[in-house]
């Protein structure tokens, strides 16, 4: 009996996944930074408006609680700061700072070469196939996720 590659393939990626995690927590660790507060400083970075707090934690598609703790950590470091909305006293922008946009001038170049040094091996035509198919598997998980929330939300009926 041939063995089912779903396993295969998630045991994979997930053992992957932490492979680059650890190398991110050793590549940032010397910039006093976590793997998630680079993500969060990069996604400032790629709006300079700042972004809404409960958007910023979508985007990372993390827990709200797991935001404010970030967000209290960076704003501590001076590298975000939060502002009050317009029309909503609950919600707070969240804007990287000028010490914040000096340490990411400093550490976004030393990432890119980190990673392309990562991935060089893959070449770039496989690592865009295996890009492209990553982003197909995402969204194959997500629809199957939405199907289960769906059904569990129909008390379990299939």
């Amino acid at each position: 009996m041939q063995r089912d590659v779903s396993f295969d393939l998630v045991y994979q990626v997930v053992r992957t996944s932490g492979r680059l995690l650890r190398a991110s927590r050793r590549f940032f660790r010397p910039y006093g930074l976590s793997e998630a507060q680079f993500n969060v400083l990069n996604l400032l970075r790629l709006h300079p408006p700042g972004m809404i707090q409960r958007d910023l934690g979508d985007a990372l598609l993390v827990d709200r609680s797991n935001v404010t703790g970030l967000v209290d950590r960076l704003e501590k470091l001076g590298w975000v700061r939060r502002e009050a909305t317009e029309g909503d006293r609950r919600a707070f922008r969240v804007v990287m700072t000028e010490a914040g946009a000096e340490l990411m001038a400093r550490v976004l170049p030393a990432y890119e070469a980190e990673v392309r040094r990562l991935v060089a091996d893959l070449g770039a035509k496989r690592a865009s196939r295996l890009l492209e198919e990553l982003k197909h598997l995402d969204a194959c998980i997500e629809v199957a996720s939405l199907r289960l929330e769906q059904v569990e939300e129909k008390g379990g009926e299939s």
